[in-house]
């Protein structure tokens, strides 16, 4: 019961995660919980703070 309750907490972190990996086109097209480009990730973030 308690890895069932530490799994929910953790998915939504680890969504965000993966999430902020993906362009936009990958985002939609991809695995949600699974990485598609690491090279997006610093991308994204130049984005972020511009």
């Amino acid at each position: 019961m308690m890895v069932a309750m530490i799994l929910y907490f953790l998915l939504p972190f680890w969504w965000l995660l993966v999430a902020s990996t993906k362009n936009n086109d990958a985002l939609f097209t991809t695995a949600a919980l699974w990485f598609r480009s690491p090279g997006s990730f610093f991308t994204n973030l130049q984005q972020l703070f511009t």
